[in-house]
């Protein structure tokens, strides 16, 4: 589950280990393998913020990337926390919340939502 290149790599060990208590038991994750929505993402025109962590292997960078080049907005950001994995709101808060505030801020007279 862990994948044949993670200690090559140096992933840390608690994040592996954490990624893999949280997921590798999840009763959707049957369901998630079949699911298909690439081809609704361009019909999203709205601001978009994605927030991913650097240390994920839940959700690695590599699908953020994927997701905002396929979404129909012309404002998007891709933001990457550096230090944190899944659980960016209780890994790097400080991170998360300033994104999100600069994010906001940025479209306060944005009337579309």
């Amino acid at each position: 589950m862990l994948g044949d290149n993670s200690i090559e790599n140096q992933w840390p060990l608690t994040s592996m280990l954490v990624n893999f208590l949280y997921s590798s038991n999840a009763d959707f994750n049957e369901d998630l393998l079949k699911a298909n929505y690439t081809g609704q993402l361009g019909g999203i025109t709205l601001p978009t913020l994605v927030l991913f962590g650097y240390w994920d292997f839940i959700c690695p960078v590599t699908l953020g990337i994927e997701f905002i080049n396929h979404l129909g907005s012309t404002d998007k950001q891709l933001v990457i926390s550096p230090i944190s994995g899944h659980e960016m709101m209780d890994q790097d808060p400080e991170f998360f919340c300033s994104r999100i505030d600069r994010f906001l801020a940025s479209h306060a007279g944005f009337s579309g939502f």
